[in-house]
């Protein structure tokens, strides 16, 4: 995938309504409001560039299980949670959208991995277009606000080119077939290519290796140990070469650099396999569409032709629920706290699996034990307020000061779109939820 660079143009003024928001540094401390009005008030008065990458399926107990110095010193020298919380669903494409949007899939509209679209009729599969997203991404946001960025194989960040404020460098799809190291080390080497005026301050890079060692051996192997030192040395050599870019760009003496690590998600062993079509009894059915991802499930019925019923609908989800390890809800019952009902991508019906069930097509009947070549061992997607397994990690390290290795405690990763326009200096998306508690006191602080 080659990068397509756009020229971008600054927005100085922003810029220095913002140094003036600053200038009364008393008046920042002093406030402890949660809106992003105070975010502001603790922008930086220099410029902060930002590198940030996200492990994929990096849960906080590997730390512990594997050697993992790069991590280590980061968290050592910087600010970090070992409870971070991804919004639900705990799925890659969900999470990471989450991530960038600062919002929930009601209003995003990425409800899984691979989702159906009653609008168009069509399912997307590990979609990359941008223009399937309908909240602003934090790329987009910072573009829009005169921040040059790069993005390469992140999460539904492609084919930029007719999308307003393009991002300075981009790809038209997923690159496969290359290892993490090769995935980032383009990034660091494009960002070290670039020659516009305007420097680039605002780099995402991705790492799925983790992940994919969870999936293939469980979460309690040891192959996924391998591959969390693997992804730590990834870091270290990530951290070093951006730092170095950083420096070699001549900052000024009040600018500094943020490294930001994060995941999406954790990861929970699989003992069985679920058929969603035989568990709802609707095998053969030429009038719904069904959709999984992981452990989340989407059943669309075709109302053109008048022949489904609201009681048709009410007995399908009765006779998921009559599996302890199946919650299952029509649209307009979903629970509030997940903020999951979007109007044409969330199913007619929503089926959950309790942690230690994903959804598969293998079995021949309804459940399928794992083991003995049958697989996945281990899965993610489950709310992380069930399953604290599906919580992940947030580092963040600063160039220009030594943090002290700050224990942010518990947060919430969709804070992550406004804390990164905080740490730049710009406005958040308007529907992007504000930083708040430890993170917003440790973000007034920089």
């Amino acid at each position: 995938m080659t990068g397509k660079k756009h020229s971008i143009q600054s927005c100085h003024a922003l810029l220095v309504l913002i140094l003036v928001c600053v200038a009364g540094a008393t008046t920042a401390c002093a406030n402890n409001s949660q809106s992003y009005d105070q975010n502001l008030q603790a922008a930086p008065s220099g410029q902060h560039t930002i590198f940030l990458i996200s492990i994929d399926g990096l849960r906080p107990d590997y730390m512990d299980r594997a050697h993992t110095p790069n991590i280590d010193r980061l968290r050592a020298t910087g600010a970090w949670s070992m409870e971070a919380v991804p919004a639900f669903p705990t799925l890659t494409f969900s999470s990471h959208t989450s991530i960038a949007t600062g919002t929930k899939t009601a209003a995003h509209g990425v409800p899984s991995n691979s989702f159906y679209d009653s609008r168009d009729q069509r399912i997307y599969r590990f979609p990359g277009w941008q223009r399937l997203l309908e909240a602003e991404p934090f790329w987009t946001t910072a573009t829009r606000q005169g921040v040059r960025t790069l993005v390469l194989d992140w999460v539904l960040a492609h084919e930029q080119d007719n999308l307003p404020y393009p991002s300075a460098y981009f790809g038209q799809s997923y690159t496969r077939g290359i290892s993490d190291t090769e995935r980032v080390a383009r990034i660091l080497d494009t960002w070290e290519a670039d020659e516009a005026d305007t420097p680039l301050r605002f780099m995402l890079a991705y790492g799925s290796a983790p992940d994919s060692a969870g999936h293939s051996y469980g979460p309690d192997s040891s192959e996924v140990e391998i591959a969390v030192e693997e992804a730590d040395q990834l870091i270290g050599f990530a951290h070093e070469r951006a730092l170095a870019l950083w420096k070699a760009s001549n900052p000024g003496p009040e600018d500094d650099f943020f490294f930001i690590l994060l995941s999406d998600h954790g990861m929970t062993h699989v003992d069985y396999l679920v058929h969603l079509p035989r568990a709802a009894g609707l095998l053969d059915r030429d009038d719904i569409t069904i959709v999984t991802s992981g452990s989340i499930g989407h059943i669309f019925f075709d109302f053109s032709e008048g022949k489904v019923t609201g009681q048709e609908i009410a007995n399908v989800v009765a006779a998921l629920n009559a599996f302890d390890f199946i919650d299952a809800y029509r649209r307009e019952d979903l629970p509030e706290k997940w903020d999951y009902a979007h109007p044409y991508r969330t199913g007619d019906i929503v089926a959950s699996l309790t942690p230690g069930h994903t959804f598969s097509t293998r079995p021949a009947e309804i459940k399928l034990a794992t083991g003995s070549g049958v697989g996945p061992l281990g899965m993610h997607g489950y709310d992380p307020r069930v399953d604290p397994n599906m919580n992940t990690i947030l580092v963040m390290n600063r160039a220009g000061q030594d943090l002290g290795g700050i224990d942010l405690g518990r947060v919430e990763l969709i804070e992550t779109h406004s804390l990164v326009a905080g740490l730049l200096g710009i406005e958040p998306s308007e529907v992007a939820r504000p930083v708040t508690g430890r993170l917003l006191e440790w973000l007034q602080g920089q």
